[in-house]
């Protein structure tokens, strides 16, 4: 392997990863009530690497981050 220029792959054995990915990508749970929800309460940042890192690891497209606040009011006004 090393002669054909191929690096070994890490190895991702934190199973908590694992689990935010999926509560993140099919869930559909925020990555900031991913974090809330943790007993030790970690920082979001450190989700959102994570999920990151391993989607990255698994070539798998996360889903859209969800916008913020309140939803838009719909309006039919007609001119």
């Amino acid at each position: 392997m090393d002669r054909h220029g191929f690096n070994p792959a890490k190895v991702k054995t934190n199973l908590d990863h694992f689990e935010w990915l999926a509560r993140y990508q099919c869930g559909g749970e925020s990555l900031t009530a991913i974090a809330r929800s943790i007993q030790s309460r970690c920082e979001v940042v450190v989700v959102t690497k994570a999920v990151a890192g391993l989607a990255t690891q698994l070539q798998l497209n996360l889903r859209p981050h969800a916008k913020g606040g309140r939803p838009r009011k719909h309006t039919n006004r007609k001119p």
